[in-house]
């Protein structure tokens, strides 16, 4: 490059950048609810149904393999577990439902009200460490995470359905005001599968990274347990205490199991409305709260 002499060297300048028509770049997303958050949780269990039906009857069936009876634990559990309640609750503590009922109709309403509960409590109990459980997935594999916890929920459904059909099969030996709509039983189920559902995303979220959430649910499932009238009547409770049974949703769902098995049938329309509504919210809350934290999984695990 010849210079002229006297006079520096110049060096040539890069062309400014061009300015960009604003009308023609991409809108930016604006965060906030829409209708989607609303129908979140049905999208997952839709979208990702066959991953959730393989990886819960995967579960299921690894739970009862190289077992001596196998399956069969599928009921015996169930009732082994009705056995001891009844003996503990109705004959060590003499516990009626109500003045002229005995033993064998205690036993038939509690363990209605138990197979209910444990379908909540599953969730409570199982979830906090289910990322840490299955962090290869998360780590080395693109794979839908939220998926893990309706996969938690229906081998609950399972345990939930086995318990029933026990109880079916004993319940008209138990007691006598056992009446058809014990058939649908199985529809107060969805309020507590909802807000199962919900608890679930949230606490295997927070999980994944606070070590020690395990413990607490359990304790909160605990006291749960006994807010939830499994082993007692509500009307039995004091007026001052009452509000916390009745504002428990899975309380209002076994009351609502009792209602419809035993007579006279009971089923009230409007209370079913607001706990099913309960369970859709909580639900929704649960997965976004989901999806805010799980980008950083891959960082805790």
């Amino acid at each position: 490059m010849t210079t002229v002499a006297g006079q520096p060297e110049r060096t040539p300048q890069a062309a400014p950048p061009a300015q960009e028509d604003p009308s023609l770049s991409p809108p930016v997303p604006r965060s906030g609810p829409s209708v989607g958050a609303a129908i979140a949780p049905f999208s997952v269990l839709w979208t990702h149904r066959a991953v959730i039906a393989r990886m819960a009857r995967r579960d299921i069936t690894a739970r009862y393999r190289n077992s001596v009876l196998g399956w069969a634990w599928a009921v015996f559990t169930p009732l082994i577990m009705l056995g001891v309640y009844t003996f503990v609750f109705a004959v060590v503590l003499k516990a009626r439902w109500g003045e002229d009922t005995g033993t064998s109709t205690f036993a038939a309403r509690l363990f209605l009200g138990l197979i209910l509960f444990q379908l909540f409590g599953a969730m409570m109990t199982q979830t906090p460490g289910l990322m840490r459980q299955n962090a290869n997935l998360i780590k080395k594999v693109v794979f839908p995470v939220e998926t893990l916890v309706p996969v938690r929920l229906a081998t609950a459904l399972f345990d939930f359905g086995m318990g029933f059909l026990v109880f079916l099969a004993i319940g008209w030996l138990l007691t006598p005001d056992l009446g058809w709509g014990v058939l649908l039983v199985p529809i107060a189920a969805i309020p507590v599968a909802l807000l199962g559902l919900g608890v679930g995303w949230l606490l295997a979220g927070l999980g994944a990274y606070l070590s020690d959430l395990g413990p607490v649910a359990a304790t909160l499932t605990t006291v749960v347990l006994f807010l939830s009238a499994v082993f007692y009547p509500i009307e039995i409770v004091p007026d001052r205490w009452v509000w916390m049974v009745r504002l428990n949703p899975v309380a209002g769902s076994i009351d609502t199991a009792r209602g419809l098995a035993f007579g006279p049938l009971t089923f009230d329309a409007v209370r079913f409305g607001v706990l099913i509504a309960v369970g859709w919210i909580a639900s929704c809350l649960g997965l976004g709260v989901f999806r805010r934290v799980r980008w950083g999984f891959a960082d805790v695990l």
